[in-house]
């Protein structure tokens, strides 16, 4: 089973992390860019992400697992436009076992 990640940060700083459960970074995507791992069935990852700027900015995550599994299903990040219109910082993620 593979992961694939995408990111796009405009005018902004985003940093994404696909962790282990004993939080070793498996990937670490910064800004805009891309990524992709094998997940081992039966252990649980966590997928987080930052997001900073001084101004305002615009962000984007997506993610899928191939094969499809619905214990992750595809994972489409955007935030409206009026959430960051000025200086921010903010933060998310979840726990998923595949």
């Amino acid at each position: 089973m593979t992961i694939h990640i995408t990111t796009q940060a405009t005018n902004g700083h985003l940093i994404l992390y696909l962790m282990d459960s004993k939080e070793n970074d498996i990937i670490n995507i910064r800004d805009t860019g891309n990524g992709s791992t094998m997940l081992v069935p039966g252990k649980t990852y966590r997928f987080e992400w930052h997001v900073w700027s001084a101004t305002s900015a615009t962000y984007k995550i997506q993610a899928t697992v191939s094969p499809e599994n619905p214990n992750f299903p595809p994972f489409d990040w955007v935030p409206p436009d009026s959430d960051y219109t000025s200086s921010h910082q903010d933060m998310g993620g979840f726990f998923f076992k595949i």
